[in-house]
């Protein structure tokens, strides 16, 4: 177990020095500090990013933006989020949610799936 994850029944918390989530406790952690992949087999993962500045996070929403061309605005928990999605090559439907929590700016994207809403609402 990654240091700074605790277990319940379905889910597993984890914190570090830049975020605290909680994620399906049959996935795996990849920290690397700001930027953290939650796993699931080879071809499953949900990328957590969490920005330095609101500048950077701009930036990054931006080119996503254009790199995408589809974007909006829906409600996740309690929160208004911004998105992009995409399909892959692969035709894997893919999420990149922008938000900003607690004056922390966040990226996070994955498969679209249940799993990826609950974790983005699970960030603190």
């Amino acid at each position: 177990m990654v240091s700074g994850c605790t277990s319940s029944n379905e889910t597993k918390a984890f914190t570090n020095n830049y975020m605290s989530f909680d994620y399906p406790a049959s996935w795996q952690i990849k920290d690397s500090g700001q930027t953290v992949n939650v796993v699931q087999g080879e071809s499953n993962s949900i990328k957590i990013v969490q920005f330095n500045t609101k500048n950077e996070y701009l930036q990054d929403m931006n080119e996503w933006k254009t790199f995408t061309g589809v974007s909006g605005v829906e409600t996740v928990g309690t929160s208004n989020i911004t998105y992009t999605t995409f399909t892959t090559k692969d035709k894997y439907y893919t999420k990149k949610y922008y938000f900003q929590k607690n004056g922390k700016y966040y990226a996070v994207n994955g498969l679209v799936s249940d799993e990826l809403e609950n974790l983005v609402s699970s960030i603190k």
